[in-house]
């Protein structure tokens, strides 16, 4: 009986382990001007964007995805690849409620730009 416990637990932890926990994001590139990230969200995951900033996001991957704006707003996405979105600075929540990972690269402006 206790070998079947600790085997269920073995198996667990594997498959737990198999499963991302967070959001993958890597900083890919970051300078006087711009900051580059590569996000990747597994099926109902979440990240918070900050919003300091506004961004430039190409969706790589995805079926659709939403955001939950601070003080309420919430934007649906229909992702298609390579499509190019323009974020304005506004924080919130980046939910993939899709059924396959969302993948995506992000280029935060540092700088107010010119006219």
């Amino acid at each position: 009986m206790r070998d079947g416990f600790l085997l269920s637990g073995v198996v667990a932890f594997f498959v737990a382990g198999s499963v991302p926990v967070f959001a993958a994001t890597t900083e890919a590139l970051k300078n006087d001007k711009v900051v580059v990230t590569e996000v990747t969200l597994a099926p109902g995951e979440k990240e918070p964007v900050p919003g300091h900033r506004a961004s430039v996001v190409v969706y790589k991957a995805g079926e659709k995805a939403e955001i939950r704006f601070e003080g309420g707003g919430v934007e649906h996405e229909a992702i298609v690849r390579g499509e190019t979105v323009k974020e304005a600075a506004k924080a919130g929540t980046l939910i993939n409620t899709g059924n396959i990972p969302l993948k995506l690269v992000r280029v935060e402006f540092l700088t107010a730009g010119g006219s």
